[in-house]
């Protein structure tokens, strides 16, 4: 009988570590996406180009593999939504994604939520490459660009205590936010109640305080798809009419169809 012969630790120590091979699909990494769009920022309703490349070396690991894309984005509700806007298979030569979508008409401006959209790519493939099963995945961020309004008010002159009317035009995605803003005080709200979706016009007015100072304000607005230029307001002070210095003047009516300046 033969005695089995015992290695030195140092002979060990020098033979060569063999790991058997992986299972099929374990380990592998997925391969790695890249998408893009042909435009940095789109409006509601408008098509936005989307192109995703992959990044493997032999760039075939992820062909011919199903696909879909979706898209988060804030809504004119002030809620985020998601919906996938393209789905399919990808190259069968080279595994890329070539598709086109439309942003939302629902989607709020990037200005007004302060939230940009998200592309997310998920690619389920499934090749002698890339194991059936693995899944890659890559995002972009879109800017959802706002529309152009008009901001007038009832006139461009005024006084502490006087009401003030507000008319928005171009107001897509319905009202936001409005306010008065003077130099040294806080704004002041302004109370946009009416909104004409058919003609995209907003309405609505605030009183001046009676604090205000003497000289230039403006006023602020932000439709959900709409930006706006602030409009000025001059505000013409009257000596002994500041509050802690004598009474102020009773605020002026309200015309009953005030006439709009811009």
């Amino acid at each position: 009988m033969t005695t089995p012969r015992v290695l030195a630790a140092a002979t060990l120590a020098a033979l060569p570590l063999v790991i058997p091979a992986a299972a099929s699909g374990a380990g592998t990494p997925p391969d790695s996406y890249t998408v893009a769009t042909d435009l940095p920022a789109a409006l509601p309703g408008s098509t936005v180009h989307v192109t995703a490349t992959d990044g493997a070396a032999s760039s075939t690991g992820c062909a011919n593999s199903p696909y879909s894309l979706a898209l988060t984005y804030p809504t004119v509700s002030g809620t985020d939504a998601s919906t996938t806007v393209s789905s399919g298979t990808t190259d069968a030569a080279d595994g890329h994604v070539d598709t086109s979508f439309t942003v939302p008409n629902d989607a709020a401006s990037t200005d007004a939520s302060n939230k940009t959209a998200t592309l997310n790519l998920t690619v389920t493939c499934g090749t002698p490459a890339q194991p059936a099963g693995a899944t890659s995945t890559a995002s972009a961020s879109l800017t959802v660009s706002a529309y152009s309004g008009q901001l007038k008010l009832s006139g461009k002159w005024t006084r502490p205590g006087n009401h003030v009317e507000v008319l928005l035009g171009n107001c897509r995605g319905g009202p936001m936010s409005s306010t008065f803003n003077a130099q040294g005080k806080a704004p002041t709200t302004v109370a946009i109640n009416d909104y004409n979706p058919t003609t995209l016009e907003a309405s609505g007015g605030f009183q001046v305080p009676t604090d205000v100072p003497g000289g230039q304000g403006s006023v602020s607005a932000q439709c959900w798809q709409t930006n706006y230029d602030p409009a000025l307001l001059n505000v013409v002070e009257v000596l002994g009419e500041r509050a802690g210095s004598g009474s102020a003047p009773p605020a002026q009516p309200v015309a009953a169809t005030p006439t709009f300046t811009g």
